[in-house]
């Protein structure tokens, strides 16, 4: 095939083909409908196959979109079995369902499942491997879920994904590369108008027109360059010719109305069958001869000769989607009914029977409930959440509205709709199906899986009220009493006693089971231990003990055990920051490898856990990941957690901006769901904000807000909310040292009991600055000796530098100006270290009072402090400039700024001092 007007896309296709490729990238053909994106696709599939690539293609359309997995059986069908063998047998079966190679199960197949499996297929491919996907935006939810499960986690494979999308979808469509390694080598080329030389070279060569220069120009005038639309044109100009040439064209509406002429000038029997083509997702000849009841073959010829479709193995195939969407758009609703009702007697396959049943209604029918029910089942089984959900709404629109099977197909269509990301809609849809459900354990699970959507929109409060409805209908059903005790126990958070008490209830019933299953036993006693330290009592470890040895924490069964993981980690957080940070790891790639929706909450944990214990980069990273993830999915709440662990590392790192951009967002999301527990942590950000710019009487009015929630919540324990010692800090900075010794109180009380060696370090140093507030330097230093020596066993640098410039303020206080400087300069090293520009601006301060002289100011900007840290971790500027989002001069700018202000002379000095 000849291609005119493209030869810097070809060479640029080429170009990417040619490099060898060692990690997976992207080609993304884009423009609008016509431009020539399928022909260049084809063009480009059919050179990677000269070049010996393995292409895995498909060509998707809007009749295929509906339906589930058939972009993935194109991709895969012709090599599952090349590496079918080589997969553990959970992701070989869940395989074999999606392609139609078994029957689903009784249990619904996971789309985590299918999502690994993809992976393992991409990854077990030999050699460099094309994936071929044509129109993206017509690829079914389900293929596109798995596949963007898989392209999120190819690191090194050398795969590249070949694809055309429509100018007017985003990027690559339902194919998200965000935060991909592809996106990392991404070739997008835009396709734009031919020119009037190269349109006059396309309508000779494909439509075998000499036309004149006047009639050419006004061509080129009306398709506005889309070549399509032009051969389209030239078409109906060869069967209808201009009386002269100053006649001018007629100007269509469309390419569908060019084509639509053209139809209509074929045999009526070619028409019809073409019209049964594009109803099916994958036609056949064979599939249109029984519809029509006559031999299919030669009805085609007609349609073949004038290249709107191609006949290969009694498949058939249209030329261009819009020939198939042009043909089905013409036809009336009446006729269109009588096609699909003919083609839900002839396809074999359930799924497909179901959509041209309903597609065939015309109005209310309650016989098509039964077989739309039992497909959406199956696509439900099949791990296509989205299309099961679809069914099912079918399915409910010919479902009387007293039918009892009404509630059922309500709730399973809210699960659906809920796991593949609406939660929005399967509230409304579980809400209205609640009181129709038969009361006791049926309506309790229900209302226990509205709690769990409420509770993720951001409704903790309707979500706990959920819950004990949900209890008033389990009696009798201990376990799941348990479960509905423990859920209220998550979702009181804004009422610390009832976490507490609720945990407590649901240890005391798995307790008296005779056999509790191991995983939900360790789920309850975990989660019991956190809630009664959070709410004032001493530390469980001998029942976190046990949750931890009755069953092996990295290979749970069940979504308790998973859940136990988190809460065992969670507790580690408290006593064993490094543990915690492994446990959160092992569970994070747990998550990644089966597509959890737990990976933002993961992500967000480790993003705290980064920060507390120095790693700031990384902490930034991962907050920003997980807040993708949770905004992707609608997790409102989650929302709010992750905006305040991206405001938390961006306070620390100094930005002013940004650090208040986010707590505010976050707090005012959180005060819009009622939700103290959240607010108070943005608060906690907000504070130590204005602590670090020296604000301490912001800092003071802020801190207020947030001890008046905490109490709002009866959470007297600083657990989550650690904000009490910059409390103690930012009142004695104010001049209320007896406030600042009532907090200080508290403090001492959780420390005796509930011991932990954060909480050691927090309670010396504000301690020693009361003494020092008070002109006890001797009994300040003493003090802050204690809090050096337990800093030596807690990893978290930030807080021994603090401590380290609160000694330094104190030697300074008795003149020991020499050993002030060395703790200075020991708390300064630290904070330049890390990042924190604020506090290394402040340590610098207080090193000019004890007369340090040529101490090279750190006046970093936010910008400047970020690439640094960068920097000091070894990565090269073209790194840095990808890491951060800025160009590579930015960063060499920021570079040699951050060189004179440091007093280092250049790259190596640099990572030295950062080592």
């Amino acid at each position: 095939m000849r291609v005119f007007g493209r030869a810097a896309e070809l060479s640029l296709v080429g170009a990417v083909l040619d490099t060898p490729r060692e990690a997976p990238g992207a080609l993304i053909l884009y423009g609008e409908a016509g431009i020539g994106k399928t022909t260049l696709w084809t063009l480009a599939a059919d050179r990677a196959r000269a070049r010996e690539l393995r292409v895995l293609s498909t060509k998707t359309s809007e009749t295929e979109a509906r339906m589930s997995f058939t972009g993935l059986f194109d991709l895969f069908d012709g090599c599952w079995d090349d590496v079918r063998d080589g997969l553990p047998t959970p992701q070989r079966e869940a395989m074999d369902v999606v392609l139609l190679r078994a029957h689903p199960g009784d249990t619904p197949l996971d789309p985590r499942t299918v999502g690994v499996a993809t992976l393992s297929v991409l990854r077990r491919l030999p050699g460099p491997t094309v994936l071929a996907v044509d129109d993206a935006q017509w690829l079914d939810a389900a293929t596109a879920r798995a596949l963007n499960y898989a392209l999120r986690r190819l690191t090194k494979e050398p795969l590249l994904l070949l694809t055309t999308v429509r100018a007017s979808e985003p990027d690559a469509g339902p194919l998200d590369l965000t935060d991909t390694r592809l996106a990392d080598d991404r070739t997008t080329v835009h396709l734009g108008p031919l020119g009037l030389t190269e349109l006059h070279h396309l309508v000779r060569d494909r439509a075998g027109l000499e036309l004149s220069r006047p009639v050419l120009t006004h061509l080129h005038e009306i398709c506005a360059g889309n070549p399509l639309f032009a051969l389209e044109t030239a078409e109906r100009i060869r069967r209808e010719p201009p009386a002269s040439p100053a006649e001018r064209l007629p100007a269509p509406e469309s390419v569908g109305e060019l084509i639509a002429d053209r139809v209509a000038a074929l045999p009526k029997a070619t028409g019809e069958a073409l019209l049964y083509a594009a109803a099916l997702a994958h036609p056949t000849v064979r599939d249109v001869r029984d519809a029509l009841g006559r031999h299919g073959g030669e009805l085609f010829a007609p349609a073949e000769e004038a290249g709107l479709v191609e006949i290969r193995e009694g498949r058939i195939a249209f030329a261009h989607p819009l020939y198939a969407a042009a043909v089905y758009d013409r036809a009336t609703g009446e006729h269109r009914h009588t096609v699909h009702r003919r083609l839900s007697t002839v396809v074999t396959d359930e799924e497909a029977r179901a959509w041209h049943l309903a597609l065939a209604a015309e109005g209310f029918d309650p016989k098509l409930a039964a077989p739309l029910d039992a497909a959406a089942r199956r696509a439900d089984a099949r791990a296509a959440p989205a299309t099961a959900a679809r069914l099912w709404e079918l399915a409910l629109r010919h479902t009387f509205p007293d039918d009892p099977e009404r509630a059922r197909r309500q709730s399973r269509q809210a699960r659906c709709l809920f796991t593949s990301g609406d939660a929005g809609r399967a509230r409304i849809v579980l809400e209205d199906a609640v009181p129709r459900l038969p009361a006791g354990e049926p309506r309790a699970r229900a209302l226990s899986e509205l709690a769990e959507i409420l509770f993720y929109q951001g409704s903790t409060a309707e979500a706990a009220d959920a819950c004990r409805a949900a209890l008033t209908e389990a009696a009798g059903a201990p376990e799941l009493e348990a479960v509905l005790l423990l859920r209220l126990s998550w979702f009181s958070t804004h009422d610390a006693g009832a976490q507490s008490e609720a945990s407590a209830k649901a240890l005391e019933i798995m307790r008296a089971l005779p056999e509790p299953d191991p995983e939900l036993l360790a789920l309850v006693l975990s989660v019991a231990a956190m809630y009664r330290m959070m709410s004032g009592g001493g530390p469980s470890h001998g029942d976190v003990a046990e949750a931890s040895g009755l069953f092996e924490l990295t290979a749970p069964r069940t979504w308790a055990g998973a859940w136990a993981w988190t809460a065992i980690a969670d507790w580690d957080r408290y006593f064993d920051l490094p543990r915690a940070r492994d446990r959160f790891a092992a569970r994070h790639r747990w998550t990644a490898e089966r597509g959890d929706e737990q990976q933002g909450h993961m992500l967000m944990l480790l993003s705290e856990l980064d920060c507390w214990l120095g790693d700031w980069r990384r902490a930034r990273e991962r907050a920003t990941a997980a807040l993708a993830m949770v905004e992707q999915t609608g997790q409102r709440r989650w929302c709010g957690f992750c905006l305040y662990a991206l405001a938390m590392v961006d306070a620390h790192l100094g930005d002013d901006e940004a650090a208040r951009k986010h707590a505010t967002r976050g707090l005012a999301l959180a005060e819009s769901a009622d939700d103290p527990y959240v607010a108070a942590l943005h608060l906690q950000v907000l504070g130590f904000l204005d602590l670090s710019l020296g604000r301490a009487a912001d800092a003071v009015d802020v801190f207020a807000r947030a001890e008046a929630l905490v109490a709002r919540m009866g959470i007297p324990d600083p657990a989550r909310h650690a904000f009490h010692a910059d409390q103690v800090e930012a009142l004695i900075a104010t001049g209320d040292p007896a406030r600042a010794t009532d907090r200080l109180r508290d403090m001492e009380s959780r420390l005796a009991a509930a011991p932990r060696p954060w909480l050691t370090v927090a309670v010396g140093r504000s301690r020693a600055l009361l003494r020092l507030a008070a002109g006890d330097a001797v009994a300040a230093e003493a003090a802050l000796d204690e809090v050096l020596t337990a800093c030596e066993t807690l990893p978290m640098p930030f807080e021994r530098a603090r401590t380290l410039l609160v000694k330094g303020c104190a030697l300074r206080a008795r003149k020991q100006k020499k050993a002030a400087r060395e703790a200075l300069l020991s708390a300064q090293e630290i904070f330049t270290r890390l990042g924190a520009v604020l506090w290394s601006r402040r340590t610098a301060d207080e090193l000019s009072r004890c007369g340090q002289r040529h101490i090279p100011p750190l006046e970093l900007t936010p910008t400047e402090a970020r690439i640094v840290a960068l920097v000091a971790d070894g990565m090269t500027n073209r790194e840095v400039a990808a890491t951060a989002h800025v160009s590579v001069k930015t960063v060499e700018a920021n570079l040699s700024s951050a060189y004179r202000k440091l007093g280092v002379r250049g790259r190596i000095e640099l990572i030295r001092r950062g080592s």
